[in-house]
């Protein structure tokens, strides 16, 4: 599992270290998905990236439909990184690690429910 972790976290660097360079993604963003492999595993890459597209998605909406937020700073805020061209892709990351290793606690809660560790603690 450690290996695919490593695997996936040296190709998510390598694959979007010309993205940074042509200044389309920050390189924090880059640094933060290259780090996530480690962080979730290499067995839960498949729900991080549902959860990741998901999430970005919505944060992509979000930008180029500013109105759908409420008035004040949130808005300007949005209305400004419209007009640069640019969409925050640290928070999807983190929502969806967050997301991904909650799914990993309630699933490793429901095997050890399942098969009567739980039980045997009480």
């Amino acid at each position: 599992d450690m290996g695919l972790s490593a695997l996936a976290g040296l190709l998510l660097f390598v694959a979007l270290l010309p993205f940074w360079v042509l200044r389309k993604i920050g390189a924090g963003d880059v640094k933060l998905l290259a780090v996530v492999p480690f962080l979730i595993s290499g067995s839960a890459l498949a729900v991080f990236s549902v959860l990741l597209l998901v999430f970005a998605l919505a944060t992509a909406v979000i930008v180029k439909n500013p109105f759908m937020l409420p008035a004040g700073a949130f808005r300007l805020v949005v209305q400004h990184l419209d007009r640069k061209g640019v969409v925050p892709f640290g928070v999807p990351i983190s929502l969806a690690a967050i997301c991904t290793l909650a799914f990993l606690i309630y699933r490793s809660l429901t095997v050890a429910s399942s098969s009567g560790i739980l039980n045997q603690l009480n």
